[in-house]
């Protein structure tokens, strides 16, 4: 682990809230990997949550990754806060939400850029109501991991929710008084690409970035009447599609 993923994993485990953030390839989901080992050789309840489910599936099953909303008993989003606490104290359909809140000792938050402020204070709101109303979520130890640069919150304005960051919640600064940006890039060594996607996903492409994207360009030969992008609803259909066209280069 370098300096930056050694003093995160010494924070954390030494029962500090913190933000892990950096692009990606930076060692963000090692660290977290790392942290969570050794938290529960700590003895310490450990739920280790994402915004989507696909993101879940990047942790080995052992670790139980869930998404945030089924850890806290989202649903949709369609509850405010009081009609979801009361749902999660009295109705027996989320007596295991009520139970996984209570035990839990620390909450990891990863991919936390979509992660809205909506519905970052509805998760505090519960798990303080849930755990110990006069702390923070409930006393329990909270890590954020993402990268506030890549996907947005998504607005859902049916629900109240208007898409804004989670970090401009009020209390977010005082929540979390240590904040660590890794910036090594180990997922691959072109110093070219890595600078690109750094600048490109902040919106401010150097002369040499925009070279080398330039660089890039190539006529791609594409066979007479066949459409260049599919789009699918379902992951089946994808699968399906690859494999097919796979079969067809190994032809």
């Amino acid at each position: 682990m370098d300096s930056g993923q050694d003093l995160a994993k010494k924070l954390i485990c030494n029962g500090h809230n913190l933000v892990l953030t950096g692009q990606g390839g930076t060692g963000k989901t090692h660290t977290i990997k790392s942290c969570f080992e050794q938290l529960k050789l700590l003895g310490k309840c450990v739920q280790l949550t994402c915004y989507t489910g696909i993101a879940c599936r990047q942790y080995p099953s052992s670790i139980g990754a869930t998404t945030l909303h089924r850890f806290c008993g989202l649903e949709d989003g369609r509850h405010n806060n009081n009609d979801l606490l009361n749902l999660i104290s009295f109705d027996e359909r989320f007596i295991i939400t009520k139970c996984r809140i209570t035990k839990t000792d620390v909450l990891i938050i990863d991919e936390v850029s979509m992660v809205s402020k909506k519905i970052f204070e509805q998760v505090e709101f519960i798990c303080r109501k849930i755990k110990n109303p006069a702390l923070y979520f409930g006393g329990i130890q909270v890590v954020l991991s993402g990268d506030f640069f890549q996907l947005p919150p998504i607005r859902d304005e049916l629900y109240g929710d208007f898409g804004h960051y989670c970090f401009e919640s009020n209390f977010f600064i005082n929540l979390f008084p240590h904040r660590i940006n890794l910036s090594k890039i180990y997922r691959q060594n072109e110093t070219s690409l890595s600078n690109a996607v750094s600048e490109l996903e902040k919106g401010e492409p150097s002369e040499e970035t925009n070279l080398f994207i330039k660089s890039l360009n190539r006529d791609i030969e594409i066979p007479d009447g066949e459409p260049v992008v599919k789009l699918f609803s379902r992951n089946l259909d994808v699968d399906f599609f690859n494999c097919d066209k796979l079969e067809t280069l190994n032809e």
